[in-house]
């Protein structure tokens, strides 16, 4: 059973979960996006006759959360990380202009 773990492990790092310069999200995350990812577009695609509307609902989720997990990249994280930044920047000038 390790070693099953262990080669899934070592085929996720040496497939998909390499690093990528604009990756701003974690292995974990990734592991856990494409895990949930796949559980979710699985779900959608049975549900496709029984349950259209939700069935869409979970592709949709399923789909956006393996793009997370394949490329490492979620914009969501990017926008609140860019807000962080210009927080940040906000505050700063105004700092500095109280300081003259």
């Amino acid at each position: 059973m390790n070693q099953t773990i262990k080669q899934l492990k070592e085929t996720l790092e040496d497939s998909f979960l390499i690093a990528n310069k604009n990756a701003n999200v974690s292995t974990t995350e990734r592991i856990l996006s494409v895990a949930t990812g796949a559980y979710f577009t699985f779900a959608g695609f049975k549900n496709v006759f029984s349950h259209p509307i939700i069935a869409i609902a979970e592709i949709t989720l399923g789909g956006s959360l393996l793009k997370r997990g394949v490329t490492g990249y979620c914009n969501i994280t990017a926008k609140m990380n860019e807000q962080k930044f210009n927080d940040i920047s906000i505050v700063g000038v105004v700092n500095n202009s109280a300081n003259l």
